[in-house]
């Protein structure tokens, strides 16, 4: 079985509302829920993040986050092109 990879365009960070926008954000070379597995794998694993997120209200199952938590999410793991993130 061959899987085809779509080619998904890239909003700019300030107009990224979705999850999948962002997990998309730090891993462009990855399929949409390849990446949103990775990002959930980081936050919970980052328990300083994740619990400022939960201030946020944050949910693990939600699909659109808010501006301060995608904000809160950039200042942890930083620009996609200077984040730590573990690519697997």
């Amino acid at each position: 079985m061959i899987m085809e990879k779509k080619l998904y365009i890239q909003k700019p960070v300030n107009e990224i509302r979705y999850f999948r926008e962002l997990a998309m954000y730090y891993h462009p070379e990855d399929t949409p829920e390849i990446a949103v597995r990775k990002l959930r794998k980081y936050i919970n694993e980052f328990e300083e993040l994740l619990n400022e997120l939960k201030k946020l209200n944050y949910r693990e199952r939600i699909q659109g986050i808010t501006p301060l938590q995608r904000n809160t999410i950039i200042k942890y793991l930083g620009e996609n092109d200077e984040t730590g993130i573990p690519s697997a």
